[in-house]
C-alpha cells in the first residue's frame, strides 16, 4: 500500500511539474511575441502610410467621430461636412459612452450613435 501511495505522490508531483514548466514557457511565447505598432487615432483619423499593414495586426484605438443617437451611413457624414463644416465630437475607443460628457450632460449606458475613423493607407506601388 505504501509502494501505491508513493507512485501516486510522485506522479502528481511530476503533473504539477510539467504544467509548470508548460505554462512558463507560454508565458515566454506571449510576453516576447512581436505586438502590434502603438498607433492611435487623432481626431478621427489613423495615419498608416508608414506601416505594413500586412506584417501585424493593429489595434483601432485613438479619437473617433461620434454621433450620438444619430445612425448615419458615410454619404450622411459628407452631405453634412459639406453644409455644415466639420463639427464632428471625438470619443476614445475603446471605451464605453457610459459617464461621457455631451452638451453639459453625462450619458447613460441606453442609446445608439454612430462612430467614425478614417484610415489612410499608402498607395500600392
Amino acid at each position: 500500500m505504501r509502494g501505491i501511495l508513493q507512485f501516486v505522490s510522485r506522479t502528481i508531483l511530476l503533473h504539477i511539474v510539467a504544467a509548470v514548466v508548460i505554462g512558463l514557457i507560454a508565458s515566454y511565447a506571449v510576453i516576447f511575441a512581436p505586438d502590434s505598432p502603438k498607433l492611435q487615432s487623432e481626431e478621427g483619423i489613423l495615419d498608416l502610410t508608414q506601416v505594413h499593414v500586412s506584417e501585424n495586426p493593429l489595434k483601432l484605438q485613438g479619437e473617433w467621430a461620434f454621433y450620438w443617437q444619430e445612425l448615419l451611413s458615410p454619404e450622411d457624414i459628407q452631405i453634412r461636412s459639406a453644409r455644415d463644416g466639420n463639427h464632428d465630437r471625438w470619443i476614445s475607443i475603446p471605451s464605453s459612452w457610459l459617464g461621457y460628457r455631451l452638451d453639459g450632460q453625462q450619458l447613460n449606458g441606453t442609446g445608439f450613435a454612430t462612430f467614425r475613423v478614417v484610415i489612410e493607407l499608402r498607395r500600392a506601388g
